[in-house]
């Protein structure tokens, strides 16, 4: 039998992360800054004891969060096939301004599959998600003038013994798959953070993401504080 010891593992936690943020950070010398802030609210029921929905808007700002820059709606299945394995779907619509300061909308389809597993007061979870976006609904069959996005995440959680906080950090690598002649990986993602359970069927969570983006003509690296509701109905 093995046997997991939390206070050998934290330190252990740590230290990924800061090896991850020192893998990446050196990459984003050079890029593009910014300060961005994203606003999520999360709402999810659960439909069978299997199925759960969920509904989410988000808001998001650019150019050291003082400018508007996207606004999101996300619908998604959740099924849970086996315990502990599951799979999603999702349809998201956003609304999005460009660079010359225009509204424009897009859309995004995506499938996931994922496995976590418990270990004492940690939780593991490992996501496969494959993602289609387009820019309009006449667009969507012409595979070429869209992008067909793979990512892998990986996230850790941990709750404090006897108290409403769990921390969590999470690493999100990006591959574009849209030219199978040329795959290549576009954007990385760290993320730290802390939730807190308001209610039985309510969370408020904080944290701080890292996101950098690779092999492209305009590379940005942007430092993201991250605030997000979550309601069970």
């Amino acid at each position: 039998m093995i046997e997991l010891s939390t206070s050998r593992m934290k330190p252990g936690v740590v230290t990924v992360f800061i090896l991850l943020l020192v893998l990446i950070v050196p990459k984003a010398h050079g890029q593009e800054q910014d300060f961005r802030t994203w606003w999520e609210v999360d709402i999810s029921k659960d439909l069978t004891n299997d199925l759960q929905a969920s509904l989410d808007f988000s808001q998001r700002f650019r150019a050291n969060s003082l400018q508007y820059d996207r606004s999101l709606v996300t619908a998604g299945l959740e099924y849970e096939l086996f315990k502990n394995f599951e799979i999603e779907a999702g349809y998201r619509f956003y609304v999005v301004r460009n660079d010359r300061m225009q509204l424009t909308t897009k859309y995004r389809i995506n499938g996931d599959v994922s496995y976590s597993v418990d270990l004492a007061a940690f939780e593991i979870q490992f996501r496969e998600r494959v993602q289609y976006g387009f820019d309009d609904f006449s667009t969507i069959e012409v595979f070429a003038d869209n992008k067909l996005t793979n990512r892998n995440k990986l996230t850790l959680e941990y709750d404090l013994f006897a108290s409403p906080l769990t921390l969590f950090g999470s690493y999100e690598l990006f591959t574009d798959i849209s030219n199978i002649s040329s795959i290549e990986i576009s954007d990385h993602r760290v993320e730290l953070g802390v939730e807190y359970a308001l209610t039985f069927k309510s969370q408020l969570s904080l944290s701080y993401m890292f996101d950098t983006e690779v092999n492209t003509s305009n590379p940005l690296t942007a430092h993201v504080i991250v605030v997000g509701f979550g309601y069970d109905l």
